[in-house]
């Protein structure tokens, strides 16, 4: 039972700056296991510590119980609020006693410390007891637990200097910093915990130094949910990509269904098929960053509005082939009506002479010499056919895109494009995209 047991601490205790070692951290995670939601004034518990002892699946020695009980009464716990400008401290336990011949340890919690461990109205993080007294470094105990509060957001920011000391690497008193060169702190605490909660814990997590005058000065967290310590998630990972999607639309439909959670499946799908790859990662961040801040419940309502925007203004710039035959007049004016009328009965012809076939692999030179006005035209509306039906037939373009990029990206530069297709014809709809993404503006070519 003890094995499967599920703790909660306030997100106040896991940003709090306080010092304790492994047992202690140990000790008080087993008594926030003994904690009983129906009796929330209780202040005495006690700690089998054999339960204990089978969790680490070691023998605990009686003096090592009994010093970091001890050491447990004095140790304190300062609390800020969220401006940082305000705090308090508490100590947390106000009284031990340890039976050595049972190996149960009796604890008296100080009543100030109540309201943070029950009633916590949402502002609290759960995880398993086994896995964080799995852990033997205490820094990774602290660090497990501030990622574990941002599991779903992805992504966690702290100041070094903050960092250090929720950790009471900075002494208070003093000002005297253990691991005060960057390099040691990386290799003692950030480089082992995230070796520990790789191999103990439902998270890994990477990180990146921001650094100011060559000093680090923030850092950044990527947390990802482990598959390793989930077998049942190994068999949905197997079967999970939709194998339609490539590359960076499916990192993006993985990221926002999976590791997330914020899409289901068809969502997802029809949200990174349809926005351009470089604007929808933009709004994934703006997500994260509103969820981080609570100013958003549900994500999904926002992907929608997001997607349903997205829709109206493609459906105003060009219509599906379906409705291209129709008068211009029908779909409205504007450039894009007048590229559609111009473009149409030359791609009309070629689909119901050649519906499915590839464009000729030599085209015929472009005529230089000067030629009246409506000649001039002619030529256009060859060379945009041609370049319309190289993205449809030949590389699977669909309609929209392909009549979008031939509307508003320059001839050259998208005739460049086409050459990088050709070597990478799996990128096709990710490149267009991105080359469309990069001019917004209708009928730039026009």
């Amino acid at each position: 039972m003890v094995q499967s047991k599920v703790i909660k601490q306030h997100n106040a205790i896991t940003a709090a700056r306080y010092n304790m070692s492994t047992m202690q951290k140990n000790l008080f995670y087993m008594l926030l296991a003994q904690l009983k939601e129906a009796d929330p004034t209780a202040t005495q518990y006690q700690i089998n510590i054999k339960e204990l002892e089978q969790l680490r699946g070691v023998t605990i020695r009686s003096d090592e119980i009994f010093q970091a009980a001890n050491e447990m009464i004095s140790c304190t716990f300062t609390l800020y609020d969220s401006q940082q400008d305000r705090f308090f401290s508490l100590e947390p336990i106000a009284r031990t006693q340890y039976e050595k011949g049972t190996k149960r340890l009796h604890l008296e919690i100080d009543a100030k410390m109540l309201p943070f461990l029950f009633n916590f109205k949402g502002n609290y993080t759960a995880y398993q007891l086994k896995r964080v007294v799995a852990l033997n470094s205490k820094y990774s105990k602290r660090i497990y637990e501030m990622l574990a509060q941002f599991r779903d957001t992805g992504w966690f920011t702290i100041t070094l200097q903050e960092l250090k000391a929720r950790l009471e690497l900075i002494n208070p008193k003093t000002g005297k910093e253990k691991f005060s060169r960057y390099a040691s702190f990386k290799k003692y605490v950030l480089e082992v915990a995230k070796e520990e909660l790789s191999k103990h814990t439902d998270l890994n997590f990477t990180y990146e130094a921001y650094k100011k005058e060559s000093e680090c000065t923030k850092l950044l967290f990527k947390i990802e949910k482990s598959l390793t310590n989930n077998p049942k998630s190994l068999i949905k990972e197997r079967r999970y990509p939709n194998p339609s999607l490539e590359e960076e639309a499916l990192r993006q439909y993985k990221l926002i269904t999976k590791e997330l959670r914020w899409l289901n499946k068809k969502l997802a799908y029809v949200l990174v098929v349809t926005i351009p790859p470089q604007a929808l990662w933009n709004h994934i961040g703006k997500v994260k960053m509103l969820i981080q801040s609570g100013k958003m419940g549900n994500p999904t309502t926002y992907f929608k509005e997001l997607l349903k925007q997205y829709t109206r203004k493609e459906s105003e710039k060009v219509k599906p082939l379906a409705i291209m035959s129709e008068p211009v007049h029908r779909r409205g004016a504007g450039k894009v009506g007048e590229l559609v009328s111009m473009l149409m009965p030359k791609l009309q012809e070629d689909i119901t002479q050649e519906k499915s076939a590839s464009l000729e692999k030599q085209e015929a030179p472009v005529d230089t010499t000067e030629k009246p006005n409506c000649g001039k035209e002619t030529s256009e509306q060859d060379q945009n056919a041609q370049l319309l039906k190289k993205l449809m037939f030949e590389f699977k373009i669909s309609a929209i895109h392909a009549l979008a990029a031939v509307d508003r990206v320059p001839d050259q530069e998208l005739r460049q494009a086409i050459d990088e297709i050709k070597k990478e014809p799996n990128r096709a709809r990710l490149i267009i995209s991105e080359l469309i993404s990069k001019w917004p503006d209708e009928s730039r070519k026009l």
